[in-house]
């Protein structure tokens, strides 16, 4: 130390920065890489991958329609969610400043255009007994996915 209390080198000096990930990044990193191995077979595999690499809130997502995804230009609108009060269901507009558009990775987006494939398999295999909500985020029979189910 200096006499006036303050370093008198630069300590980073010397180190490259963008060149590696501390230990607790690359630890994370490496858990998310295993977690989203662990459930790839899962019916909902692309909402885990949602969640991780757009961040939206698990209400969001259970009231995501299809008619805010547009996998050609590669993005997704959040304009509404599901909340719950009194045990009863709501959709309504996000939080407020919310209501936005996330750009789609080219992964993210093969995951929505499986998943969609997939959906719609299921669709046929359920026949009229499918519920038809419009929902991206659905049980495999169509139903609605409640946002508390979603974090169990």
């Amino acid at each position: 130390m200096c006499p006036s209390h303050r370093l008198c080198e630069q300590p980073a000096r010397g180190i490259q920065r963008g060149k590696c990930l501390s230990r607790g990044k690359q630890r994370g990193v490496e858990l998310t890489g295993q977690f989203l191995d662990f459930v790839k077979d899962d019916w909902l595999h692309e909402l885990c991958h949602t969640f991780i690499f757009l961040g939206p809130r698990r209400g969001e997502m259970a009231a995501l329609p299809w008619t805010e995804v547009n996998t050609d230009a590669l993005w997704l609108r959040i304009s509404q969610q599901i909340v719950e009060v009194a045990y009863q269901l709501y959709g309504e507009a996000p939080k407020a400043d919310s209501v936005r558009t996330l750009p789609l990775s080219l992964e993210s987006n093969d995951n929505l255009i499986s998943f969609r494939a997939r959906q719609e398999q299921k669709r046929q295999e359920w026949g009229d007994t499918y519920a038809e909500t419009g929902r991206v985020w659905t049980h495999e029979n169509g139903e609605a996915l409640h946002p508390d189910w979603i974090s169990r």
